[in-house]
């Protein structure tokens, strides 16, 4: 990690989206080391529609071949662990992205990584796999970096107060997911 951004920021398609809706993707990833998994980066955040309306393109592939963003992949050890300790209802049912970056973060070779994602599936899926500490809301993350004028216009699912409540729905589901 360079010394002059943050953390290791592991971000979900929709926080990529409202990022360029707002227009401070540029800020996150000069303010953070922005990792995203491949499935985000090929398939998921494709564009965003501005408040008039105007559908833009949002290239993930350049930004990665620029060295803007990392990307991350699970491995198959992962994807093995995950499955072994988790019922597969539970891995199956987040989207393929969500998936991957939980996969990932179930490692334990990402301690140190944060995941930021306005899904209530996903925040859940986090405390679930017992990861809380790894789990940091775009409110925060702006706040963080000094957008606290930004963070006022979020939607509510990208809050704080948000994300504590799926964290906490999450870890009242824990002994439910786990094999």
């Amino acid at each position: 990690m360079s010394q002059s951004k943050r953390k290791l920021i592991i971000l979900d398609a929709n926080v990529i989206i409202h990022a360029h809706e707002l227009g401070v993707w540029n800020h996150l990833v000069n303010q953070y080391d922005v990792c995203i998994v491949g499935v985000v980066i090929d398939d998921e955040a494709k564009y965003f529609q501005s408040q008039t309306g105007i559908k833009t393109d949002i290239d993930l592939k350049k930004s990665e071949s620029e060295g803007k963003i990392q990307r991350l992949d699970p491995e198959l050890s992962h994807t093995q662990k995950i499955f072994k300790e988790y019922k597969e209802v539970f891995v199956k049912g987040l989207d393929p992205g969500e998936r991957d970056a939980i996969t990932i973060l179930n490692s334990d070779n990402f301690d140190e990584h944060l995941f930021c994602s306005g899904d209530k599936s996903a925040i859940k899926a986090v405390a679930v796999i017992n990861k809380t500490f790894n789990i940091i809301s775009l409110e925060k993350l702006l706040k963080d970096s000094g957008q606290s004028g930004v963070a006022k216009k979020l939607k509510h699912e990208f809050l704080e107060s948000y994300t504590k409540q799926y964290i906490t729905a999450g870890t009242t589901e824990r002994s439910l997911h786990k094999k």
